[in-house]
């Protein structure tokens, strides 16, 4: 049996956020656990702390704590491997099975870190304990990890607020459900977003970080979102008829346990790992992706007079479990401590979530078939290079004979179609010149003080200036960029003197306002006439202050650094680098544009693609995103690019609602029949146009256009 006595329990927090369910997990099991005497303490990532940093400080704490004699057991969830630095020597560690991120990326269909995924399978294998949340969890984790038998399942524990938990006054009107959680896709948005219009009737309270500017700003009448860092969450829960758990997936929704500890009765997937804490009236659950279903239930459990009765939080149970479990665990024994028994519809459902290469298919409705000219323009805005190499023309170019009789010559030169020429070759060989132009400092910004830009700007049609500003320690770094760049002879407008290089240093004094008054009105004239601007790792308030003292340049930021990420609104294309830079999925289709490179030995390739969208198309073909087949085809040829960008047809019986623009843009997306745009407002908002489906990206892509001025053509 564990001695407790003599005994170091640490629970590493790879997270380390306060909207986390491993963080919150990690807070309330410390507490439990030193009730019962365990000395136990909880060692948390720091928010601009590196992963790899934190398992080195991990480490060293460790190995420090290991001098003193105690015995030290190190918790760990598997996802971010943060054990893998600790000596077996100096710990031994206990892995519970929360849910690793490649998991999540497994049940979406996205493509799966090896290099972490390898981490974490060793990590398993060398944990002297195995715990997981639920039974669920074990089945899913073994569709990725290779995992023991001996493992022992408990639940998570709740917060204390079953002594605090009190029935609302008969005067307090029970008034919303709850949705508490990121507006992340594998948290089931899309669903939130769908049960929303499909219940008017009831209003929807959304706590989340409203501090990331993302697209939760974004809603209709009946939806209200609440900042989670400045709210009494208890409160927030005690007063809703029922909380809400679409997810996808979850081994154990910590959001799901809080319900629980507050006595207000949940409504979710049957397959999740929260079905297990619980059973009707406190958790309903509901057959996997039968969203019909699960609105019924929303609406029956919200006028439900069982609501009335008087709810009793039922954490003490779940915590007593906890104990159970842990004390079980730590003695190598097996067994399920938890509430409720995984059903076998569950166990089919979770099978299959996992086994599948794609969940798409599960959740998003078949596409209609498309008309071969629909085929034929999305492959031009996909693929252009394939779809122009596929063309009948650029082929029949490409096999024309050598030599042409005089009548093809004659045939040839009616179509006015001059073929390639092949350029003549000298007996001599020339030797390649490999001498570049030195590229122009434009700019050398300082901690303080004037902030000017050379006035030499070559005139050049628009589109075609290229600002490039670096941190000024990181000039090796920046010379590589640059020297690659120039090997792209042909794509001359990111090379001398198209292109103008600039330094910052990285820590600037004062705010947005004083840094943009450094900025006389000459230099705005100047930084005007530069169309795109890229800065590498650059301090927000750089962003947005270059951003408002120019007039039209594209700001284009590259983050090879985990830091914090900017302003949405005062970015046209993000470029990260994974592994690099944590950049979550809401947080990527806020944004624009988003180009991920694997590492930053190809960010030139980036960079030239970034600047090669947003270039001037001629001619600014339409380009139809949803809704529009081959029966539109002249409608769309027909419209002027110049007056109009987009094209949206509305249902005739649309009565647009609401006082905001935000609400406008919502309701449009919920109810649009048919959109096109033009080939540069696509590639301008590339990330959100990939997933026009999700009603939360349409919402986003409007409101950014509207605020960019896009203007629309509204047909009914």
């Amino acid at each position: 049996m564990l001695a407790i006595d003599e005994c170091r329990y640490i629970i590493a927090d790879p997270i380390g956020r306060v909207d986390s369910g491993i963080s919150s997990y990690s807070q309330n099991a410390v507490k439990e656990l030193v009730k019962i005497g365990v000395n136990a303490q909880v060692i948390s990532k720091e928010s601009n702390e590196l992963i790899d940093d934190y398992r080195g400080r991990l480490a060293t704490y460790i190995r420090s704590t290991n001098k003193s004699g105690a015995r030290v057991i190190v918790e760990a969830p598997e996802t971010e491997a943060a054990t893998m630095e600790i000596s077996g020597k100096d710990a031994t560690i206990h892995i519970r099975l929360h849910c690793s991120k490649n998991l999540g990326a497994l049940v979406q269909g996205q493509a799966l870190c090896q290099k972490t995924l390898a981490l974490e399978q060793t990590e398993i294998a060398r944990a002297s304990y195995l715990s997981a949340p639920s039974a669920s969890a074990v089945i899913a984790s073994r569709a990725l990890f290779r995992i023991a038998d001996n493992i022992c399942c408990y639940p998570n524990p709740a917060p204390e607020w079953s002594k605090n938990t009190k029935h609302p006054d008969d005067s307090v009107k029970l008034e919303y459900v709850l949705f508490v959680g990121r507006l992340h896709p594998l948290k089931g948005v899309h669903w939130l977003y769908e049960l929303v219009a499909r219940l008017p009737e009831i209003q929807f309270h959304v706590i989340t970080p409203l501090s990331d500017n993302i697209s939760q700003k974004i809603g209709p009448s009946n939806l209200i979102y609440i900042d989670g860092a400045n709210i009494d969450k208890f409160e927030k829960y005690r007063m809703a008829r029922l909380v809400l758990i679409p997810s996808i997936y979850e081994t154990a929704s910590m959001v799901g346990i809080e319900a629980i500890a507050a006595g207000v009765p949940i409504v979710s997937w049957a397959h999740l790992g929260i079905s297990e804490y619980g059973t009707y009236p406190d958790v309903v659950t509901v057959k996997p992706w039968q969203i019909d279903m699960f609105s019924d239930s929303v609406r029956k459990v919200f006028f439900s007079n069982d609501r009335d009765r008087c709810r009793v939080g039922k954490g003490n149970e779940i915590n007593k479990l906890f104990l159970d479990g842990f004390k079980a665990a730590m003695d190598g024994k097996i067994g399920n401590f938890m509430p409720v028994n995984i059903s076998n519809e569950a166990v089919s459902v979770t099978n299959k979530l996992t086994s599948d290469k794609t969940t798409t298919a599960l959740i998003l409705p078949k596409p209609k078939p498309m008309s071969r000219w629909h085929q034929k323009l999305r492959k031009l805005r996909r693929t252009p290079l394939l779809f122009f190499k596929d063309s009948w023309l650029i082929r029949s170019l490409a096999t024309s004979p050598k030599s042409d009789s005089p009548e093809q010559q004659a045939a040839i030169n009616k179509k006015n179609i001059k073929l390639p020429t092949k350029p003549a070759q000298s007996s001599a060989p020339q030797k390649q010149s490999t001498e570049t132009k030195k590229p122009i400092m434009f700019t050398k910004i300082q901690k303080a003080g004037k902030i000017e830009f050379r006035d030499d700007v070559p005139s050049v049609p628009a589109g075609l200036i290229t600002g490039f500003l670096y941190p000024d320690n990181r000039s090796t770094e920046a010379g590589r960029i640059i020297s690659e760049l120039a090997k792209f002879s042909d794509f001359r407008y990111v090379q001398p003197p198209m292109l103008q290089i600039g330094t910052f240093q990285t820590q600037l004094e004062g705010s947005v306002v004083e840094t943009v008054e450094r900025i006389d009105v000459k230099n705005k004239k100047i930084i005007s006439s530069v169309d795109h601007l890229v800065l590498l790792d650059p301090p927000l308030e750089l962003i947005q202050a270059l951003r408002s003292a120019g007039t039209r340049q594209r700001t284009i930021v590259i983050l090879t650094k985990q830091e914090s990420l900017p302003d949405p609104w005062h970015v046209d294309v993000l470029i990260v680098v994974d592994n690099s830079v944590l950049v979550d999925y809401e947080h990527k289709n806020s944004y624009r544009r988003v180009i991920r490179v694997k590492e930053p030995s190809v960010l030139h390739v980036a960079i030239r693609r970034a600047i090669q969208e947003g270039a001037p198309k001629n001619p600014d073909m339409f380009l139809p995103l949803f809704g529009f087949d081959g029966n539109y085809r002249d409608e769309l040829l027909s419209i002027n690019s110049v007056f109009f960008q987009g094209l949206i047809r509305m249902p005739s019986s649309f009565s647009p609602r609401g006082k905001t623009i935000e609400d406008l843009c919502f309701q449009i997306a919920n109810n649009a029949e048919a959109l096109a745009v033009t080939e540069s407002v696509y590639l301008k908002y590339r990330s959100l146009c990939d997933r026009i489906d999700d009603k939360g990206a349409l919402a986003r892509l409007l409101s950014f256009c509207i605020y960019d001025g896009v203007i629309f053509d509204v047909r009914i």
